[in-house]
């Protein structure tokens, strides 16, 4: 067994076969087992009364020991080691019994810090014990060691059953870490989950500093995990809303910026914009049959929030747009590419004609390589042979006994003479590889001279971007229009020929035709990002947010607005117009009021019912400020004629933006009454009429109110007009009907939009006049002669349009009898205070809308108390 302690001399090999061996020795008849290895370490460490090393040797190999214990006599020496380790690690046992006896639990955190510091110091001991084998023998272990271990764990079981309750205790939005601080290891992310609610109350209070300090020690997704993690991100939401906007709904930008703030200290609030804002994208499509687009746009898709695309007419319809708090609508409108030669250079260079073959130097040299390799060869070969016959005449030559000096020389010299013939083989075979690499002939390439254009071109992307923000936290309206402008220089190569040696270099960094047309109309981004920093800016002069419709006619407004501006762009610049499709000058007028359907309540049906209903928007002298909402008026009072009042929708007649010669043709002249109209009314015995009018109205020198059609002339109404007083007139030719008559104009010669004629007379509507006097119904007017008729931009019609609605639909009945049917007494009483009061609080200006007629005349039987404002009668249309 004693084998293994001794040394072995190694055995060295040579090349060739030649074997030199050493020799091994070893004892025999007795074993000295403390003379080498393991039996000299420990009795080296025993003599020296190192305990602990000599403890520490017997641990790397026991068996040894117990095999030769008593042969060897290590038993008295074991039995010695193990008392001293017993007696020195016993009495420091004792120190540590004697603090464990005194300690109190629980305890103040100030003072968990001396509790842990005795934990980790009695551990140190337990485990310096046990890491002697020997003294886990049962003949050496000290029973004490095992008694303090089960009463420290105890102690410990104590501290961990506790610590529930010092965590609902610990103050967590301090700096110091309870799972730190605390005495013993707890799993900070299983002890959270299960302990979460005892702390739940103290997060859901926290600030954001609080949550930051706290967020710092407990890690989302490490610590903190599943539904302790949500609630967590949850309160965190809440704490940021609450330092942005102190308890009060958040407007998109804050939203946004509190997302931006979560996502900074890893909240993935993700699902909280997802369940708030919705980014609606209409495609880069005119609605309206332009092609003002000639490059696509399209928006950069924000992976945290909702994205629809959806196309112009439906884009308010759908249920995500109405179930959002937050609408971002981005409409893609019009956009325009551009691209013009700014300026060209000619460069020189050369191409490829043909080539001369001459002979090749080089192919001569690598033959010459190859005959000298060849002859070294040869040479190597003799030298090798030479040495073969000298080694085999030593070896007949020379004795056993001369020694093995002169057998190595001739070995040696044979190796080297081997090693002459490899090398020369191999130059040979380089010398060979290179000759056959070697063309025999070389190519001299010919060129010519020639020239070619380098043709800077100037190009440019336009693109007019609008977005809506609708608001439904803080009832916010925000519209904006974002222009995108991308310009470019490019290199154009002209004339270039194909094979110019240099063709890589010189088209580097240019483009083709082709490519320059695939610029101008490739893709184009805008990202959510974009629109959130407009918005910014804008939305603190965000308006009220309107109905739906209302949002959905700015949308067609605007996106005409943009093509236009789109298009007079393109035509004012004297460049060249890369264009999808032709590009037409004009672009069709949306008008105003047709996405709105109005819930008026449904009335009988009336045969005997004819309705004609004017509205001028428009108008050829561009002097004329347009009625920005004058189709609308006629649109809501049509649908109110037909579902309220019953008249069949044949039956109703809009003339739109009309001509004077279109009045005439329906209502007649000064001379001859019997227009359209009249022709209708008498021939079908006709007995319910109503006219509607809204447009601008002027007075003339003689102080007669004139209508302005679409081709009148301010300067001379009493020519280009259509006089009130000849409208009236010739109402009064019909017989047997009852006429209501309705114009929302004013007759000042000052319109909302602007003065029409400087120096204007007023016309006074006096209920006294005879001119203006039906002996067959009722006059609403919207004011007096001297005074404005406004406009209610909130629901885009007129102001006494509006209110004229209200009133027929139910509101003047509310404020009168109650008696399910409205009269003009209830109108008049009814539009005086509405319109007046509205006039002057939002406007500053006195509007008073005149009647004349029948007080105790029923003008509508249909009616509906129940509805606020006509806001809420609109609906978008299908």
């Amino acid at each position: 067994s004693a084998m293994k302690y001794l040394t072995k001399i190694p055995c060295v090999s040579l090349r060739k076969g030649l074997l030199i061996c050493g020799f091994s020795a070893f004892l025999s008849g007795c074993v000295v087992y403390t003379v080498f290895g393991v039996g000299k370490e420990f009795n080296d460490a025993y003599l020296a009364g190192n305990w602990s090393q000599a403890a520490l040797v017997y641990e790397s190999d026991p068996a040894f020991f117990k095999q030769n214990a008593e042969l060897a006599g290590f038993t008295p020496q074991l039995d010695h080691i193990a008392q001293e380790l017993n007696k020195n690690l016993a009495s420091r046992l004792q120190v540590h019994r004697n603090k464990l006896d005194s300690q109190v639990w629980p305890q103040r955190p100030e003072d968990w810090v001396i509790t842990k510091n005795f934990l980790e110091e009695s551990e140190t001991i337990l485990t310096e014990y046990n890491q002697y084998s020997l003294l886990k023998e049962p003949q050496y272990r000290n029973a004490d060691f095992d008694v303090y271990a089960k009463d420290l764990e105890t102690f410990r079981d104590q501290i961990i059953d506790t610590a529930p309750e010092a965590f609902a205790e610990f103050d967590h939005f301090d700096s110091k870490d309870f799972f730190k601080e605390y005495p013993v290891f707890l799993a900070k992310s299983k002890f959270i989950s299960a302990n979460f609610d005892k702390i739940e109350g103290d997060i859901t209070n926290a600030n954001v500093a609080q949550f930051e300090t706290f967020l710092e020690k407990y890690a989302l997704n490490k610590e903190l995990v599943s539904t302790t993690a949500a609630k967590v991100e949850k309160a965190y939401l809440n704490a940021l809303v609450m330092e942005k906007t102190g308890g009060r709904d958040p407007d998109l930008m804050e939203t946004w910026e509190i997302y931006q703030s979560a996502e900074s200290k890893g909240i993935k609030s993700r699902k909280y914009l997802r369940d708030s804002i919705i980014m609606i994208e209409i495609p880069s499509r005119d609605r309206i049959g332009q092609t003002a687009i000639d490059f696509p746009i399209s928006v950069e898709k924000e992976k945290n929030i909702l994205n629809r695309s959806i196309n112009l007419e439906k884009v308010l319809s759908d249920d995500a747009v109405q179930n959002a708090r937050y609408v971002v609508i981005v409409d893609l409108a019009a956009a325009i590419s551009t691209s013009k030669d700014q300026g060209k250079t000619k460069s020189q260079s050369r191409y490829y004609t043909h080539s001369d073959w001459l002979p090749n130097p080089d192919y001569s040299a690598a033959q010459q390589e190859v005959n000298a390799a060849q002859l070294g060869l040869q040479q190597a070969q003799a030298a090798y042979q030479q040495a073969l016959q000298q080694q085999q005449m030593n070896s007949y030559n020379t004795g056993y006994d001369s020694g093995w000096g002169a057998v190595f020389a001739s070995a040696v010299t044979s190796v080297v003479s081997i090693s002459g013939v490899t090398s020369a083989e191999e130059r040979l075979n380089e010398a060979n590889n290179r000759l056959a690499n070697t063309p025999i002939q070389v190519e001299h390439k010919r060129y010519t001279p020639y020239q070619y254009q380098r043709v800077t071109v100037g190009a440019e992307k336009q693109a007019s971007v609008n977005y809506f923000v609708l608001d439904r936290s803080t009832n916010k309206y925000v519209q904006g229009t974002l222009s995108k402008k991308n310009n470019k220089s490019f290199i154009v190569l002209e004339d270039l020929n194909q094979q110019d040696p240099d063709l890589s270099s010189i088209k580097k960094g240019a483009v083709t035709r082709d490519e320059l047309a695939n610029w101008l109309e490739g893709p184009e981004m805008v990202t959510f990002d974009d629109v959130i920093a407009d918005y910014r800016q804008r939305r603190r002069q965000g308006s009220k947010l309107p109905a739906d419709v209302l949002v959905q006619q700015d949308l067609f407004d605007q996106r005409n607005k943009a093509i236009r501006v789109a298009l007079a762009n393109t035509s004012n610049k004297q460049t060249t117009v890369v264009e999808a499709a032709a590009v037409t000058a004009k672009t069709t007028n949306l008008g105003y009021g047709r996405i709105t359907d109005y819930n008026f309540p449904r009335g009988k049906v009336n045969k005997d019912a004819y309705a004609v209903l004017v509205g001028v928007r428009d108008y050829d002298n561009t002097d004329i400020p347009p009625v920005d909402f004058a189709l609308n008026d006629t649109d809501a009072i049509k649908q109110y004629l037909i579902k309220t009042r019953g008249f069949k929708e044949e039956n109703v007649i809009v003339l739109e933006n009309p001509n004077q010669s279109d009045l005439m043709s329906h209502f007649g002249s000064e001379s001859n009454h019997k227009g359209k109209l009249y022709d209708s009314v008498t021939r079908r015995g006709m007995k319910d009429i109503f006219v509607f009018y809204s447009g601008h109205g002027i007075p003339t020198d003689e102080g007669t109110g004139v209508m302005l059609p679409k081709d009148a002339d301010p300067q001379k109404p009493e020519f280009t007009g259509y006089a009130l007083s000849t409208l009236v007139k010739n109402l009064n030719k019909l017989k047997n009907v009852n006429i209501t008559l309705a114009v929302d104009a004013c007759f000042s010669g000052v319109s909302a939009g602007g003065t029409l004629v400087k120096s204007a007379s007023p016309l006074y509507l006096g209920s006294n006049s005879s001119s203006l006097t039906l002996t067959n119904g009722t006059i609403f007017t919207a004011a007096d002669g001297k005074e404005i008729a406004s406009w209610d931009t909130d629901v885009r019609l007129g102001l006494f349009t509006k209110h004229l609605l209200e009133g027929f639909v139910g509101k003047a009945d509310k404020v009168g009898n109650k008696d399910g049917k409205v009269n003009v007494a209830e109108m008049l009483e009814y539009l005086r205070d509405a319109v007046g009061e509205e006039a002057d609080r939002r406007f500053n200006r006195r509007q008073t809308p005149q009647v004349f007629g029948n007080t105790r005349a029923v003008v509508n039987e249909a009616v509906n108390h129940d509805f606020e404002t006509i806001q809420a009668l609109m609906k978008i249309s299908n």
